[in-house]
């Protein structure tokens, strides 16, 4: 969904009203379960694209509602509630106004590419990042690397400096969460593909001033 479109709740509730009344008819109690815990994790992930945390929370709270056994909802309930401080969420409406200039990721399946940056995340990556217009790679003078370790440890690498610093993912968005050790500064990274080779992402994703990152494998 384009952030810079009016985000319509309504539209998405009467989407799952719709289509709870369809399964709700289904006579096997545990087919009844997956349908409605899908229902509300795909309504929840598209208010998590668009920015709409809040709605996103009443969306995972009325799924556990009709799924109370649900861990998968149970789960990015739980995310999500983590993550609020940590991604400063509650953005002013201005914050998705085009003179923002934000730019924005591609369709993706969150589920998916959670599940393949958890796989692949740990070991080196090199970094590039991108000018605005998404295609042309900003010039560096020293290479940049991270290096992530799985007790959520990170190095990161330009020329001869090392900084250790943390890690973590997180399944809304689904978002990657940098700290520094030294000032305690943080970065966000929304990861929308992710592979074995590469990952890419787009960096303070929330904020007018984002840029494409993109993380190749260190050779």
């Amino acid at each position: 969904m384009d952030p810079g479109k009016k985000f319509k709740p309504e539209q998405i509730i009467n989407s799952i009203n719709n289509l709870e009344k369809f399964t709700l008819k289904l006579r096997d109690k545990r087919t009844k379960d997956e349908v409605l815990e899908i229902i509300y994790s795909e309504a929840s992930s598209a208010a998590v694209r668009s920015y709409n945390y809040d709605f996103t929370e009443a969306v995972l709270k009325k799924g556990l509602e009709v799924v109370p056994a649900s861990s998968l909802l149970k789960s990015k309930l739980a995310t999500l509630s983590s993550s609020k401080k940590d991604l400063n969420i509650y953005v002013k409406k201005s914050t998705y106004s085009p003179s923002n200039q934000l730019i924005n990721p591609p369709a993706y399946n969150d589920d998916q590419v959670y599940a393949s940056v958890k796989k692949y995340m740990t070991k080196c990556w090199n970094v590039d990042f991108y000018k605005k217009d998404g295609k042309t790679r900003e010039l560096k003078v020293e290479e940049l690397k991270f290096i992530f370790y799985s007790d959520n440890k990170m190095k990161f690498k330009t020329g001869t400096e090392e900084h250790w610093d943390t890690w973590k993912l997180n399944a809304s968005g689904p978002t990657l969460v940098l700290k520094s050790n030294e000032d305690l500064e943080q970065f966000t990274i929304l990861i929308y593909e992710a592979s074995a080779t590469q990952l890419r992402g787009i960096m303070s994703p929330y904020k007018s001033e984002n840029k494409k990152i993109e993380f190749n494998i260190c050779k």
